[in-house]
Formats: C-alpha cells, structure tokens, sequence
C-alpha cells in the first residue's frame, strides 16, 4: 500500500471513529430539567461526597426517610455522631454512598430490627468524558418484607463535566424500565440495587411470593 492509500485509509479510520464518538453523546431534550446547586468541589474531579452534597444543596423539601438521610449525612461531613439507628458507608474509592436507617433503634415502639430502609448514592463516568451519570435508589423494609412506598424507587442524573451542573433524567432514557403494573390486586415491588464495585445495577422485582432479578449492564453511556 503506497504513502497516499495509506493516509486515505487512515483519515476514514478517524472521520469513522469521529462519527460514533458523536452519536454516543446524549440529545438535548435530555438536559431540561436542572438541579437548583451545581456540584462544587476542589481538584481536578467531583468525588461521592460532592454529589451527595450537591443533591441535598437544593430547594426542595426532604421528608420523611430523605430528612433523615440528609440530617444524618450533614452530621457524617461534620464529624458529629448519628442519630441511633442511622450508618452511613462512604466509599471514595468506589464513588459510593449508603445510608440505612433501623427504625426499631431510631423510633421504637411498633417498629424492630427487621424494619430498615436503605438509601444507596453512585456515579458512572461516561465514555465520551464529557459527563458523568448519578443514580439514587431508596428502598425499604418492613417486617422483614420489602414494601413499596411513596420514596421508593430509583432517580438518574447526567452531570456535565463543563458547567458542573445535573440534570434529571427519565430512567427509561437511560435504559432501565421500571413497571408498575398490577395483576389483579398485587402490585410490584422494585429493588434497585446499586453497584458499589463493578458498573451495573441489580434489579430485584417482588410480586406476591414471587421475586424476579435483572442485571442492568452499563455500555460507557446508557443501561442495557
């Protein structure tokens, strides 16, 4: 193959690799719904810790199990003890949150040690790095049975590594369908499950006595 050929094949090679790095960037209609706080951090990149600080920097109220979880994490950042019944993991390493709650230590009375609830923090960097994807899940625990709550549930953000802003995202966009259909009188209870160590999410769905599990794998950009 002469000098020229040899140029030409690798120009193509380029102008191709060029192209699906492209379309692998996400569409506009995906960066409308802004969080209120920016994720502010030091160095060179955000850490766990900056992103969970970001999510509870907004204007929105935080009830119930989320005023916990926030209390509790605003005391972990400052070195002051926990309210009983509340731990937090905080693996930097990994860029990994969680919390959980054992209602029967923090509140007593009707509750006990089967009754938890759990509130998991991650982030994925994206192959085209230009953003990272955040994901919150809340899941909890009655009696030894997982329940379905107002809270439940799992929440995606892409974060844009140039304005340090997030933005919410449906997570069908993102590939992961969650249904909520019935049959007959029982509907499903979704466990989302997410990755401390490796890249893909865990989903476990609970309908009656029955339980089905289905792993999310994560492609660099989406869920599949």
């Amino acid at each position: 193959m002469n000098t020229t050929r040899l140029f030409a094949t690798a120009l193509a090679t380029w102008l191709c690799c060029t192209t699906l790095s492209a379309q692998e960037t996400y569409p506009p209609e995906m960066f409308s719904a802004e969080m209120a706080c920016p994720v502010a951090f030091t160095g060179t990149r955000p850490t766990i810790s900056d992103f969970v600080t970001a999510y509870f920097s907004g204007d929105d109220g935080y009830p119930e199990i989320w005023g916990d979880c926030m209390m509790a994490w605003n005391a972990y950042k400052q070195g002051s003890k926990l309210s009983k019944g509340s731990a937090i993991l905080l693996d930097t390493k990994n860029g990994y949150m969680r919390f959980t709650q054992n209602l029967g230590e923090t509140y007593g009375d009707d509750w006990n040690d089967k009754d938890v609830y759990t509130v998991e923090m991650c982030y994925w960097n994206c192959t085209d790095n230009r953003y990272k994807v955040f994901g919150i899940s809340l899941y909890g625990m009655e009696h030894g049975k997982y329940v379905g709550g107002q809270y439940d549930g799992m929440t995606l953000y892409i974060y844009d590594n140039a304005t340090r802003k997030m933005y919410q995202v449906p997570t069908e966009d993102m590939g992961v369908t969650l249904s909520y259909d019935s049959q007959g009188d029982e509907y499903p209870i979704h466990v989302i499950r997410l990755p401390r160590t490796g890249k893909n999410i865990i989903q476990e769905t609970y309908l009656g006595n029955r339980k089905t599990v289905r792993k999310y794998r994560w492609d660099g950009m989406r869920f599949y």
